[in-house]
């Protein structure tokens, strides 16, 4: 039995909420039902007649993203089969259907009523391509040995209303393979369907990687809903950069450049005496015979070793000096003979390390400075030290993507051992950072703040090389740091927070080597000493990863890494200084240090003050 009817096509509006955002979404639709009279019908479907039947369609422009979509069914003989439902590419000059399927449902049973009984997919969002056929269609051939029953359809008497699909079967008992291999059947009508679109599944383009891991937890949203809210709909490729969060990475790179900066204070030679302050007894032996007191300055040891105190007997004290090779003389002239040492330092240092496009990390510019001071006791054969101190730092992406700053307490512990003319010298500490972020986002204001940790350690071994212009020492060092980060959430200044960042707990760990040389040069003037110093090394780093890992806390997408700016692996470390003698158990040095590499720019500037007794 055959009845007519038109095709209607339309589009509707639908309010609904996800996760607690309001979305408004607008559906296409291609939908035959209200030129159906809700009594015309083909037949028969199902066992062990015609096993599939479906429609063709042809989607528009609008139309590329099939939702889901209902046919009406009545059960009219015996038992409810087993059904599934598909959506295949369809060639109409062949009539066959093409590839693999694009949606394949559970098998269900088909409703058993006399009724006319909608039959409801739902496909999650299959991507069609605009202007391409697709056949939608129910079988019952991929269930074997099934008892007979049969339907009818509900369906129209023409498709001369919707010329891009018609009515399709095939009678393929169990044979699903037919469909593909054999030649449909078709008949000029169609059915009393509906087919509901959603959006097109965004694209974004071409991506770099931070913008990829975002738009993938956006699609993986948009793939479980069939939609995106609002504040997340129409995003570009540079948009999904200011929403990726990245400055979390920021937060993490600048601590672990303020860690090694306190570390750095705490294994400097001026601090450690390794590798730069000999015991006077390992010290060349006396000029002219002259025996000096262990107490006395070194430039008043070389005067009194020529027997005179003019502005010449210093020159010819230097002279005599470099003839000797004592270049790394305790600048106080005191050595090893005190037990008891306290020094203090102020230091600060900025840190630009360049991103990278392919990953698309942002240039990072940190700003580090900090207090340390310390004491330490003379042991056997080397010393050990405690160290205490406060910094803080200030961090920022290019391209306004974000900002912070971190207020630090350190603690530390640090000592040297001489062997002859080696040394080992090692360096444990302790950071604890008070971080503060923020961004802009869209015209909104997030901030988080959060505590976290960092321990940091350093291990070195040198061994000297007297020559008679400076001392030498080559030397190996390991050193590394790991960053503690709690897991925390931004908030909005304003209240709206649409794409507020929970970041999730993480620990960045990283270490580096070190093979270099430490130079030393000893001057002598009328009333003390200027030790001239300096070390040019090659570094090399492990572990180069700056990486967080957030989800949008309104969203309920999966979350997403990213990738801050990496130091190369490999770096040159270069540091210049000078230690002072001001008294006979006072003396202070001035430092400056640079660190190079492909894309970081590194300096950084020292001053410390050493009391012993």
């Amino acid at each position: 039995m055959v009845g007519r009817g038109t095709l209607f096509i339309a589009a509707t509006v639908a309010l609904f909420s996800i996760s607690g955002v309001a979305q408004a979404q607008t559906y296409e639709v291609i939908d035959t039902r209200p030129e159906w009279n809700g009594t015309s019908f083909i037949s028969s479907f199902g066992v062990p007649n015609t096993a599939t039947y479906g429609q063709t369609i042809t989607p528009t422009s609008a139309q590329t993203r099939l939702h889901e979509f209902t046919f009406y069914l009545s059960h009219t003989s015996a038992t409810a089969p087993q059904t599934q439902a598909f959506v295949y590419e369809w060639n109409p000059s062949t009539n066959r259907i093409v590839g693999s399927a694009l949606y394949q449902s559970d098998v269900f049973t088909a409703p058993s009523g006399a009724a006319y009984s909608p039959v409801t997919i739902t496909t999650g969002g299959v991507t069609l391509v605009a202007g391409t056929q697709y056949v939608v269609f129910l079988t019952t051939s991929t269930v074997a040995s099934q008892a007979n029953g049969s339907y009818k359809w509900g369906a129209l008497t023409t498709n001369s209303y919707y010329s891009g699909g018609r009515f399709v079967f095939f009678n393929n008992s169990t044979n699903f393979s037919q469909l593909s291999s054999s030649m449909w059947s078709e008949i000029q009508q169609d059915l009393a369907f509906l087919m509901t679109f959603g959006l097109a599944r965004p694209d974004y383009g071409t991506l770099n990687q931070n913008q990829q891991a975002a738009a993938n937890s956006l699609l993986s949203y948009f793939d479980a809903h069939d939609t995106l809210p609002p504040a997340f709909a129409d995003l570009s490729a540079e948009d999904l950069t200011v929403i990726s969060g990245e400055v979390g990475t920021a937060a993490i790179s600048s601590a672990l450049h303020s860690s090694y900066m306190f570390l750095a204070q705490i294994s400097d030679p001026f601090v450690t005496g390794s590798g730069s302050i000999l015991p006077v007894s390992q010290q060349p032996a006396p000029l002219n015979s002259y025996s000096p007191d262990a107490t006395q300055l070194s430039s008043q040891v070389a005067l009194a070793a020529l027997g005179g105190d003019t502005p010449s007997a210093a020159e010819a004290a230097n002279n005599e000096l470099a003839k000797a090779g004592v270049n790394s003389a305790d600048v106080t002239g005191l050595g090893f003979e005190t037990p008891w040492r306290m020094w203090g330092t102020a230091y600060g240092g900025a840190q630009d390390v360049n991103g990278d496009a392919g990953v698309g990390s942002s240039d990072l510019t940190t700003r580090s400075w900090g207090l340390a001071t310390g004491f330490d006791r003379q042991l056997d054969g080397g010393k050990f030290g405690l160290a205490l101190g406060g910094a803080g730092s200030t961090f920022s992406l290019d391209n306004d993507l974000g900002s912070g700053r971190a207020g630090i307490f350190n603690a530390g512990v640090y000592g040297s051992s001489a062997f002859g003319q080696a040394y080992v010298s090692g360096a444990a500490a302790y950071a604890y950072n008070s971080v503060d972020t923020s961004r802009a986002v869209m015209g909104n204001d997030y901030e988080a703040d959060y505590d976290a940790h960092t321990l940091s350690g350093r291990l070195e071994a040198g061994y000297r090389h007297e020559t008679s212009f400076a001392a030498i020492t080559p030397y190996g060092a390991v050193q590394g740091a790991s960053y503690f980060m709690p897991d925390y959430s931004e908030t909005s200044k304003g209240g709206s927070a649409p794409m507020a960042l929970n970041y999730e707990a993480h620990t960045e760990s990283i270490v580096r080597t070190e093979l270099g040389a430490r130079l030393e040069h000893l001057i002598a003037t009328e009333s003390a000493s200027i030790k001239l110093t300096g070390r040019l090394a090659w570094a090399w780093n492990a572990d180069t990863a700056r990486t967080v890992t957030a989800s949008f806390q309104n969203l309920g997408a999966p979350s997403f890494t990213v990738d801050g700016a990496e130091p190369d692996r490999n770096a040159l470390l270069v540091d210049a200084g000078a230690e002072f003698g001001i008294s006979d158990n006072m003396s202070a040095k001035i430092s400056f240090n640079g660190e190079f590499s492909g894309n970081v720019s590194a300096y950084g500037a020292a001053a410390s003050l050493r009391y012993s007794w």
